[in-house]
């Protein structure tokens, strides 16, 4: 029933509007909304579209209300982009046109991980399947003897307005190196953990800018293999040795309060704050093979210095009951499942350049500081489409411990580098970030990667 009432509340404005002159958005604020006009270029229904917007046709015009619907709709990822104009019909009333165009594409991803397993990561979507505001796709790629892979499907708005349902069933993999004390390049033992299963994530934003509420369920398969030969990873010529396999059930509920959010209206810059708290739990109640509990603070912020120049802070810090280290948290960047959206944690970012799983345990902090400088705004390229790029230097630092249950302490990682956002605005919001690091701690080295990454709620 309220989405009813809200589509004959929104009403257009075709053959009732006189001629009518263009005004700033801030000079309608307080003026009475007379219509909205959803102008769309792509196959998206219109009703798909004004379920997400809080503003009233009859009602005053707020630009700062109509600010968070953009914001709102910018964020699901769906379209290319969002345009507005405001027209006077007279001193008291104005009328409002949107401007939406949709996305779509058939995209390949080039992935690398971290050591000496390069992979092929080919993915595709659709966001614009049968009319609806859908996003189906998936992607696949070997790992040493694993296949593994994601196939996802995301609806927006179809159970509230301004939400997002995404249901993926997934294949990931990971390596947890155990390295000697003091022998940071040559791991002697560890363990590679494989899960199937899938997740459901729900969510929603009460309040568009403000405050956005998620869920999220997993209920997966895990096959943890030990191995005991893990230094032929250097060594080519000498196979890896894995020993026993053991096999777990996890079902697990995730809670996510984000306040703030990052903005994403003119569709590749990052401005803005936000916080995001945590809480996970894993419990034989819910069918789970074991019981722990997980939270975790992070900060995210891009303030701009300049028109083209922006400063990113990020601040986290994370803790897990786990007894079981196929559930630490892990300091160290890799690309082995590239959507960060769909990743076991989502919104932990991680110390740039030090290899998989160097560190990790139940403690985890770390501190990112990132200048970025624009170079290309929006540029028309072949193949491509619309395309920005931001260069940016940075240096990373954190640490992840085993706690005093284990009998370890961790030790302090610090990287420093260079890199590239190429920013497909065509793809549905695609960034891929280049980088070159240097790792200072606990060893030195440099580090080449590739992160691709979609933003999701």
């Amino acid at each position: 029933m309220l989405l009813l009432v809200l589509a004959l509340q929104v009403q257009g404005c075709a053959g009732l509007l006189p001629p009518a002159e263009p005004i700033p958005l801030t000079s309608a604020s307080g003026l009475t909304l007379d219509c909205l006009d959803v102008v769309i270029d792509g196959a998206v229904r219109e009703d798909a579209v004004r379920r997400a917007l809080l503003t009233r046709v009859g009602a005053p015009f707020d630009a700062e209300t109509w600010g968070r619907d953009l914001q709102s709709l910018a964020n699901l990822g769906f379209f290319r982009r969002l345009e507005t104009e405001v027209l006077r019909i007279d001193d008291r009333r104005v009328a409002l046109r949107l401007h939406v165009r949709t996305a779509w594409s058939l995209l390949p991803f080039l992935g690398y991980e971290g050591g000496a397993v390069p992979v092929i990561i080919v993915g595709a979507y659709y966001a614009d399947l049968l009319g609806e505001m859908l996003d189906v796709g998936g992607y696949y790629m070997r790992r040493g003897p694993y296949d593994l892979g994601r196939a996802w499907v995301t609806l927006p708005h179809q159970l509230l307005p301004r939400s997002l349902l995404d249901v993926q069933l997934v294949m990931t993999g990971e390596l947890r190196p155990d390295y000697a004390r003091g022998s940071w390049r040559i791991p002697r033992s560890g363990v590679e953990v494989l899960k199937r299963g899938g997740y459901a994530d729900f969510g929603w934003q009460p309040a568009a800018d403000l405050l956005t509420l998620s869920v999220r369920y997993a209920l997966l398969r895990e096959t943890t293999v030990v191995v005991d030969n893990l230094p032929a990873v250097v060594d080519l010529e000498a196979p890896l040795e894995r020993g026993a396999r053991s096999e777990a059930t996890l079902s697990v509920l995730c809670l996510t309060a984000l306040l703030g959010q990052i903005d994403l209206v003119d569709n590749f810059l990052f401005r803005g704050h936000e916080l995001r708290v945590v809480g996970l739990a894993s419990s034989r109640r819910l069918g789970s093979s074991r019981d722990f509990a997980l939270v975790y603070g992070a900060y995210r912020g891009f303030t701009g210095l300049t028109r083209d120049l922006t400063l990113g802070v990020r601040v986290t810090a994370a803790h897990s009951t786990s007894a079981s280290a196929n559930d630490d948290l892990v300091l160290g960047g890799y690309n082995l499942e590239p959507f960060v959206h769909g990743s076991k944690y989502p919104g932990l970012l991680s110390v740039r350049g030090v290899r998989p799983g160097l560190l990790h345990g139940p403690e985890l902090g770390f501190v990112n500081l990132e200048l970025r400088q624009t170079v290309l705004r929006d540029v028309d390229l072949p193949l491509a489409g619309g395309t920005s790029l931001e260069l940016a230097v940075f240096v990373d630092a954190g640490s992840a411990g085993r706690g005093p249950a284990r009998g370890i302490v961790g030790d302090t990682a610090v990287a420093g580098g260079v890199g590239a956002l190429l920013t497909l605005l065509e793809f549905r919001y695609t960034y891929v970030d280049w980088y070159v690091a240097r790792v200072v701690r606990p060893y030195g080295g440099y580090a080449f990667n590739i992160v691709v990454t979609r933003p999701f709620f």
